[in-house]
């Protein structure tokens, strides 16, 4: 017996089933066959009884692994063979491409829409024109294709075309077969989601033959319900009387949710010829009438819309409050697991890339759960809250990767907590959260723009190394012996351009070595401002404090203390009102302008204006220049 068979089998899919789930009936009777085959001549090799039957995955494994006598060429044939198996599964069963878009909203349904729709499939028309292109109302016609009332409120998909700008632009009238855009700037987005910055659909006013097709994906209810599918002699194929085929339909995924010798499935429109649609697998048996399936639309829940998506997708999420009821990952209803796949994971209030009002994922009912769980480091988190409700042990996120404006509030263990792999946070906030509102434990992880505020824990607790914050804002943490502004508990960690205010322990405490704090105010913490201690070199450099219990205090066996001043007042316009832009009074907010490293370059040519603490000031001011600001 061969030990690694074991390690081959997939627990609950029996032999018998040949890689399809419970109840499900296979695809076609040739592939049921050879698998059949293939299992049968893998027991027999590696020597298994009937009683014990494989899974067809470890059978085929069985079959190309256990063979005593394989040559290289046999063995990557048969090998070959087994993932074309697996492709053909898997694009039968409706997967997304690797570019596909899903939408999810909170009135969207997880069975009746298709949920995505893919840029990919080379099907599309080619014959898109348009007057008007480089203003905010453009029109665009097609020869194959009149545009309809229905299609109002979808996007039109611009693939290519020379002189023309790619990206999605809402239909906002039709008459007489034209379609009028929205493509005014910010109405609009780029193929990656980013709001367009100049508007119109072209660089010249009545450009044509672009490719194009228009995406359904993201009202609510489908963008066309069938009930009258007819399947061609190619079963791939379908027509509908009710609801003529066109071009504009290629790369909408359809869910088709009944109908005799329909398969239930989602598919993708790849290609259409008149009024036949072509898609991406086998819909059922030739000949089969009835059909029922809903192209386009949204889905309801986050977890859905991860069960779907396969490594490199987009998963939009509109604004709202979706309740997170189940502790099991990537179900309707349930917690985020992206397993290593480097999703895009973006929150729109109405168009995709606006970062308006956040998505709002919210425990419900259940307890002692990570909401979400990442650990691809190029993956993207965009315009996120994570809501804990305060229920028990709930954690925000436990992620790697790039986090931009996501938030993490009322959790009942950390808000972010970065021990998956190193994290980018930018413009990310966390409150009333218990552990710590930022728990950094990957080393080399870096913070920007980034806020805690009324935590009953550290606001940023950094317990690793070689991690840097720039321009970070805790204040108004409580709790003691853990209400600290910024706690290093490990080394070679930077702090620069940071502010502390009103935390019931220290601002600033590094209790390891290596660490520095540059450009920093502490103002009005309970205990210390900063607070050093460790055998090794600690390092305090151009800093200010006020009204700390006390300002600076040093038990580091080695430190450099550089330029270190304290206030004679506030630095701040409105800190108990949660606004720490720099006063101008003499002795305070004054002396942080401009006053910070670096300043005068050493050759004594080039200036910087760059202020202490977390808020920089408008080039008016003789700051950084409110220009610069993208938050």
């Amino acid at each position: 017996m061969k030990p690694y068979v074991n390690a081959c089998q997939v627990k609950g899919w029996r032999a018998r089933q040949f890689f399809y789930p419970p109840g499900e009936a296979p695809l076609v009777e040739s592939l049921d066959a050879r698998c059949r085959a293939m299992a049968e001549r893998a027991q027999r090799r590696v020597g298994r009884g009937p009683r014990r039957r494989l899974s067809a995955a470890a059978a085929a494994a069985g079959l190309v692994l256990g063979k005593t006598k394989t040559s290289r060429r046999e063995f990557f044939a048969q090998l070959g063979g087994l993932l074309a198996v697996y492709v053909f599964i898997k694009t039968a069963l409706g997967a997304p491409s690797a570019a596909a878009i899903l939408n999810v909203r909170t009135d969207g349904d997880e069975n009746l829409n298709g949920g995505w729709f893919d840029p990919t499939p080379g099907g599309r028309p080619t014959n898109l024109n348009a007057t008007s292109a480089t203003g905010n109302a453009p029109v665009v016609t097609s020869a194959t294709y009149n545009f309809i009332a229905r299609d109002v409120g979808h996007l039109l998909f611009v693939l290519t075309g020379t002189n023309w700008t790619p990206g999605y632009y809402p239909i906002v009238s039709v008459s007489a077969g034209a379609a009028t855009l929205d493509a005014s700037i910010g109405a609009a987005c780029d193929l990656q989601g980013n709001p367009n910055t100049v508007a119109g659909v072209a660089t010249v006013a009545s450009p044509t033959n672009a490719t194009w097709s228009v995406n359904y994906v993201r009202t609510a209810a489908a963008g066309i319900s069938y009930t009258d599918m007819v399947i061609g002699g190619t079963t791939t194929q379908f027509t509908s009387v009710a609801n003529p085929v066109g071009p504009n339909l290629v790369g909408n995924a359809i869910s088709i949710t009944a109908g005799t010798g329909f398969t239930v499935q989602r598919v993708i429109v790849s290609s259409t010829s008149g009024t036949t649609a072509t898609c991406s697998a086998s819909l059922g048996t030739g000949g089969s009438t009835g059909g029922v399936g809903g192209l386009g639309g949204s889905l309801a829940s986050p977890g859905k819309a991860f069960s779907l998506a396969v490594n490199t997708n987009t998963i939009f999420i509109k604004a709202g409050t979706y309740s997170i009821t189940s502790t099991t990952a990537n179900v309707a209803g349930g917690r985020i697991d992206t397993g290593g796949q480097a999703f895009v994971t973006a929150g729109y209030g109405t168009m995709w890339g606006d970062d308006a009002a956040p998505a709002v994922l919210q425990a419900s009912g259940i307890a002692s759960v990570t909401l979400m769980i990442a650990s691809q480091p190029v993956a993207v988190t965009r315009n996120i809250t994570f809501d804990g409700a305060n229920l028990t042990g709930i954690r925000g996120t436990d992620c790697a990767g790039n986090f931009y404006k996501v938030g993490a509030i009322n959790c009942k263990n950390y808000g972010f907590s970065g021990i998956t792999g190193q994290c980018f946070y930018m413009a990310c906030f966390a409150s009333n959260c218990t552990n710590a509102a930022f728990g950094i434990h990957q080393g080399q992880s870096y913070l920007i723009g980034c806020e805690a505020w009324a935590n009953p824990s550290p606001g940023f607790y950094i317990n690793s190394s070689n991690t840097r914050l720039d321009e970070c804002l805790s204040y108004g943490n409580t709790g003691a012996a853990t209400g600290y502004g910024f706690l290093y508990n490990g080394s070679l960690n930077v702090c620069n351009m940071c502010t502390a205010y009103g935390n019931a322990e220290d601002g600033f405490r590094a209790v390891n070595s290596g660490n520095m704090a540059v450009n920093c105010i502490s103002e009005s913490n309970t205990v210390n401002g900063f607070y050093i201690t460790g055998s090794n070199t600690q390092n305090l450099i151009n800093n200010a404090a006020f009204g700390n219990g006390t300002n600076y205090l040093n038990n580091a066996t080695f430190n450099v203390s550089i330029h270190n001043f304290i206030l004679t007042g506030s630095a701040f316009t409105n800190a108990a009102g949660g606004v720490f832009e720099l006063n101008n009074t003499a002795g305070a907010g004054a002396v942080c302008r401009a006053a910070g490293l670096q300043g005068t370059f050493p050759r004594g040519l080039t200036r910087s204006y760059l202020s202490l603490g977390a808020a920089q000031l408008p080039a008016s001011t003789g700051g950084c220049g409110a220009t610069a600001c993208i938050q």
